[in-house]
């Protein structure tokens, strides 16, 4: 028998999504119902430009994202929906909660 512990979250506890300037380490964070046409484009703090990449790629990649989310969250929350989506994350640093799975080793 093989026993494995993993790290993770459930759609319903993303709050937003979290952006870290490179350049100044200043951190915004946009809840997911506030990204509407897309992020900025610059630091909110140094102004450096957040991409290399046409800005309109990322905005646009950033936005199907969080649509999509909002859309499984829905979906987690309908009582029509016969299965439970999460996010397993890697396990860095110790988690500060956890689940276990136990695998018979046939998966």
């Amino acid at each position: 028998m093989t026993i494995e512990t993993g790290q993770y979250a459930e759609l319903s506890d993303i709050r937003g999504l979290r952006f870290e300037c490179k350049n100044c380490k200043a951190v915004i964070v946009l809840p997911l119902s506030q990204i509407i046409g897309g992020i900025p484009y610059n630091c909110v703090n140094c102004k450096s430009t957040w991409s290399a990449m046409a800005s309109r790629d990322v905005s646009s990649a950033i936005e199907m994202l969080t649509g999509a989310l909002r859309q499984f969250q829905y979906f987690n929350e309908s009582p029509t929906t016969g299965f439970s989506f999460s996010l397993e994350l890697t396990r860095e640093a110790e988690p500060t909660t956890s689940a276990s799975r136990v695998s018979s080793g046939k998966d």
